[in-house]
């Protein structure tokens, strides 16, 4: 059980640091963060949150058995084929003939990117939570 856990707050982790990225990155496009400055709010989450990850680092690990393992490899195969396909269609609609007059920047591109992770992150989470709660994978 205090496994479970560890690993709800593993995935949490990297949710918070997507949602971090993208933050950062939405914030210096808008120029709404001096690039100039050193310390900026951005960089103080992202020191507070290594902080985080490194104190319960101890925590974070531990003994798995069996039945997290097979959760997280079922998570992992959802997530995949989710992150798979929804690159895919974004592929597919950035070398559309519909769209050749649009110019896209790599800019907007990473950030479709990010909300991809964003999403797949999400969904991770979202499925260890409901295969753990359902008890046995099917």
């Amino acid at each position: 059980m205090k496994r479970k856990m560890n690993i709800k707050l593993e995935l949490a982790m990297h949710i918070v640091t997507v949602i971090y990225l993208l933050i950062n990155i939405l914030l210096s496009k808008l120029n709404l963060i001096n690039s100039d400055d050193f310390i900026t709010i951005p960089s103080v989450i992202w020191i507070i949150m290594c902080v985080i990850i490194i104190l319960n680092r101890k925590r974070l690990s531990g003994i798995t058995d069996e039945l997290v393992i097979h959760i997280l490899s079922k998570v992992n195969k959802i997530g995949m084929n989710f992150l798979v396909i929804s690159i895919g269609i974004l592929s597919v609609l950035l070398i559309s003939p519909y769209f050749k007059n649009f110019i896209i920047s790599k800019v907007t591109i990473g950030v479709w990117l990010l909300l991809i992770l964003f999403m797949f992150t999400i969904i991770r989470l979202l499925s260890f939570i409901y295969y753990d709660r359902k008890g046995i994978c099917k």
